[in-house]
């Protein structure tokens, strides 16, 4: 069982749920268990690299303002893959009824508790956020760079 935290007190903890609100809403969100949480932190993980991919791909303003843009329906989408039981009510009432704020809010509470050992490692290792954002950096470079084709250009036949 997870220690009690400032986001978790102790009844939270005992309980097995997140309390979020949504929607102007109080909604209690289950924790998943392990299995299921190591499978949603792998698709955490994907979608934070792939994002850190297309950021190597700006080039003006536009491209930063849509990257940002996008990212709330990012964050949508992963509150709806840990949401396995539809306690908030799915993603058409999230999508009509929450705020962005509402859903970042309610996503850096998931986080939280998917990975219980990140703020302890942070406070005590400081070093260690640049570590993980060089990491993150050199995986989504080589992730961009082995999707290109090294084939080339295909050439096109003329017509005669």
């Amino acid at each position: 069982m997870m220690e009690p935290t400032p986001l978790r007190p102790d009844d939270q903890v005992a309980g097995g749920f997140i309390p979020v609100s949504v929607g102007g809403q109080s909604k209690n969100l289950p924790e998943l268990k392990r299995h299921r949480n190591r499978e949603w932190k792998a698709l955490f993980q994907q979608t934070v690299g792939d994002t850190l991919a297309k950021s190597h791909a700006l080039t003006d303003m536009e491209d930063v303002v849509q990257l940002i843009a996008g990212s709330s329906d990012v964050q949508l989408d992963l509150l709806i893959a840990y949401d396995e039981s539809g306690a908030l009510g799915g993603r058409e009432w999230l999508d009509t009824n929450a705020t962005d704020r509402e859903i970042y809010t309610a996503l850096k509470k998931i986080t939280a508790i998917a990975f219980p050992e990140m703020p302890d490692l942070m406070t005590r290792m400081p070093q260690l956020v640049g570590l993980v954002l060089e990491a993150a950096m050199r995986r989504s470079q080589s992730t961009s760079s082995s999707r290109r084709s090294t084939a080339g250009r295909q050439k096109r036949s003329r017509p005669n």
